[in-house]
C-alpha cells in the first residue's frame, strides 16, 4: 500500500546515512542533517534527488498543517490560512 511504501521510504533515508555518518539521519545535529538533506536535493541520480524532494514536502505539509502549527504561521498569511 502506500502507506507501507512511504514508511519504507522514510526508513531508508534515516538509515541510509549509517555508511557515511555512523549514525541514522535523526540522530544527526541540525547542521549534519542540512547538509545530507542538501546533498540528497542536489544528487545527480533522479531516484535519489526526486525521493528527497518528495519527503521533503510531505513532511513540510504535515508539520505546517498541524493545528498548532497553523495557528502561528496564520499571522504571515491574509488568505485566510489556519482559520
Amino acid at each position: 500500500t502506500q502507506r507501507n511504501l512511504l514508511r519504507l521510504s522514510i526508513h531508508a533515508f534515516d538509515a541510509s546515512t549509517i555508511p557515511t555518518h555512523g549514525r541514522h539521519f535523526h540522530q544527526l545535529s541540525a547542521a549534519e542533517a542540512q547538509g545530507v538533506l542538501r546533498g540528497w536535493m542536489e544528487n545527480e541520480l533522479m531516484e535519489i534527488r526526486n525521493g528527497a524532494i518528495s519527503l521533503y514536502l510531505f513532511v513540510g505539509m504535515a508539520y505546517t498543517s498541524h493545528p498548532l502549527i497553523a495557528e502561528r504561521l496564520q499571522q504571515h498569511f491574509r488568505c485566510g490560512y489556519g482559520r
